[in-house]
Formats: structure tokens, C-alpha cells, sequence
């Protein structure tokens, strides 16, 4: 079963893997965030994956299928608080991901963010499996 954290390919995995191992998550890191999370398996043991990267100039967010093709798409989610910022979704099946979204220009400043990963059964199904994680942004350069 996947579970926890996990860094996946893509935009910003260096950035992530930087801030995990030089600095962990929490209040003390400065800078722009990068923060990743596995959804659980679903029972075919396929697994989604999120990607979301915070800074000054903007937010993004990309999400991945993976695991066994299990017929279901991956779903992402961004919040900061309990507002939902962003969602994606990669709707083409084991191996593919999000296009990614990106909003420049998007600032809060310093806060609480989640990204959160979830399998979901078809367009309109019950989002299962979710996992989530929390992560601080200073606001700061």
C-alpha cells in the first residue's frame, strides 16, 4: 500500500527534494515550497500523486496516475486554510499526468497550505483513498 509522502517526476522535483532533505516542512523554511503526497492504493493497486509548488510569484499544481491501471484518474488538490485553491485531474489512465496549473500572480502571503491526492472512480465518482499534507509558506523570496 503507498502511503505518505512521495516526490513524483516532473516540474520542480529537485525543488522538492532540496526542501525536504535540506530543511523538512514546517515554519522554518524559507523560500518558495515544493510539497508532494501519494494518495493510498486503491484496490487494484493503482495510486495518485500531487505535486504542488508555492511562491511569491504564484501557485502549481500537478497531479499523476499511477500503479496498476486500475480504471480510475488521479485528483489533486491545493488548499491554503480550508479554502480550495486549485484542482487537476490526470484522466488518461496509469503512467499519465495532469496538464499542470499554474496560477501567477496568486499571493496570500505567508500561511498554511494542504495538497491532497485521490483516486476517483469515473468524472463524477466519490473521491477515495485521499491522502494529504500539510506545509508552511513564509511569503518570503
Amino acid at each position: 500500500m503507498k502511503s505518505g509522502r512521495g516526490v513524483i517526476t516532473g516540474l520542480g522535483a529537485t525543488a522538492a527534494a532540496v526542501s525536504l532533505l535540506a530543511f523538512g516542512a514546517g515554519p522554518a523554511v524559507a523560500g518558495p515550497v515544493s510539497e508532494s503526497v501519494v494518495s493510498y492504493d486503491s484496490p487494484k493497486h493503482g495510486w495518485a500523486s500531487a505535486q504542488a509548488y508555492v511562491s511569491v510569484d504564484g501557485v502549481f499544481l500537478d497531479v499523476c496516475d499511477g500503479g496498476d491501471p486500475d480504471g480510475r484518474r488521479a485528483v489533486g488538490y491545493l488548499y491554503f486554510g480550508s479554502t480550495k485553491v486549485m484542482t487537476a485531474q490526470a484522466t488518461g489512465g496509469s503512467g499519465s499526468c495532469s496538464p499542470p496549473r499554474t496560477s501567477l500572480g496568486w499571493s496570500r502571503g505567508a500561511g498554511w497550505f494542504t495538497v491532497m491526492a485521490c483516486t476517483r472512480d469515473g468524472a463524477d465518482g466519490r473521491d477515495q483513498g485521499c491522502n494529504s499534507w500539510p506545509f508552511y509558506f513564509d511569503g518570503e523570496l
